[in-house]
């Protein structure tokens, strides 16, 4: 009986043993990243989520860096609870992008563009926007969507939101293209998804792990939501973790980009006047949406805005599409492709467009497409 026991406790050991000699861990550091990226000054403590990790790697198996051109700051763990990593650089980084790197078991990951640093955080800036990009699939997407990162790059810009339909139909070689492209881009890029991106779900997460977020950026609170389509638009449990974000975040001003717009034609459907609430509420400045490639700017009421000088708050914007695929005429809107930038003043937003023609205020800049491509 006793040999028995021994017997299958040694099965049991040699089970275990394969078992984790065949473990081949799929180890990412999922935030921040690309598309979703830590501002910092000085030496603050940060948060790095690293997914994968085996109950048996300890915080003496990782170690954590941060670099810029040949400067390479090494992070102190601080702290660990469950996947999430409290760092802090050991000195005081210089202005500028830096790469997270993070060894694990010796193994080293790598996420291009992950952090920025400031001396202090600017309250004169702008934020350009863009959704409804160009397609992919062929070379003339490629080079309107080259052309759309360089008048971003012309436009001074000191962040860059992307809305959605990043990419089109999906596949591996267009989102290495895309990723490829918006990694050159040396200012901050932050992105939400699009209807278009559940085309190939499985890649846009790969990416861009955690399609709602909030990146904080000096007094701004800068919240992606994720719009999607039918059950899943907006959803209860999503509701419920914005209005987190706004609770636990009662100082800072709040900008918030989702694809589908708010209001007025194709808007959300699902949980739409308990989100104009919440708007409300908590003194939402603007929201920045895409999706009809119609440009269009209009009140909490529903009511399109044309008039020289801006309404109360907030603004519900849309934004047209940086493609030749603009919408037929609309009721409402103005149907050009362009870009839209926001510039900000002494920490408040003051402008979020230009004047069009028919007295319509405040559109996104129009853009002639076919000079981009000759």
């Amino acid at each position: 009986m006793r040999l028995n026991k021994i017997f299958r406790v040694a099965i049991f050991i040699v089970a275990l043993i394969a078992v984790f000699q065949s473990y081949k861990p799929n180890y990412r550091i999922r935030s921040p990243r690309l598309g979703n990226p830590q501002f910092l000054t000085g030496t603050e403590a940060f948060s790095v989520v690293i997914d994968g990790l085996p109950p048996f790697v300890s915080a003496d198996d990782i170690k954590f860096n941060l670099r810029s051109n040949e400067i390479l700051y090494t992070l102190e763990i601080k702290g660990v609870k469950n996947d999430v990593f409290t760092v802090t650089p050991e000195s005081k980084l210089f202005p500028g992008a830096y790469e997270l790197s993070a060894s694990i078991n010796g193994k080293w990951f790598r996420n291009p563009k992950a952090v920025f640093a400031y001396e202090s955080f600017p309250t004169d800036f702008k934020i350009a926007h863009a959704a409804d990009l160009p397609d992919l699939d062929h070379s003339d997407g490629e080079k309107l969507f080259n052309a759309l990162l360089n008048d971003v790059i012309n436009e001074d810009a000191d962040i860059l939101l992307l809305t959605g339909d990043i990419v089109y139909h999906g596949g591996a070689d267009r989102y290495l293209r895309f990723y490829q492209a918006i990694s050159k881009l040396d200012i901050p890029i932050i992105i939400c998804p699009g209807n278009h991106e559940r085309e190939d779900w499985s890649l846009y997460i790969a990416d861009y792990p955690d399609p709602i977020h909030s990146n904080l950026f000096g007094d701004w609170n800068i919240i992606s939501l994720d719009s999607a389509h039918g059950r899943d638009q907006l959803s209860n449990a999503q509701l419920a973790w914005f209005e987190k974000q706004l609770i636990e975040n009662p100082d800072k001003k709040t900008l918030v980009q989702i694809h589908h717009p708010i209001v007025g034609t194709r808007s959300i459907m699902r949980n739409q006047q308990q989100f104009l609430q919440l708007l409300v509420d908590y003194e939402v400045v603007a929201t920045l949406s895409g999706h009809t490639h119609v440009d269009a700017f209009h009140t909490i009421s529903g009511t399109e805005w044309i008039a020289d000088e801006l309404p109360p708050q907030p603004w519900l914007l849309t934004t047209t599409t940086y493609d030749f695929d603009v919408a037929p005429a609309p009721n409402g809107g103005l149907v050009f492709p362009g870009y839209r930038m926001l510039e900000f003043e002494n920490n408040a937003l003051v402008s979020v467009g230009e004047l069009h023609q028919g007295g319509r205020s405040f559109m996104s800049r129009r853009v002639d497409l076919k000079s981009k491509l000759q």
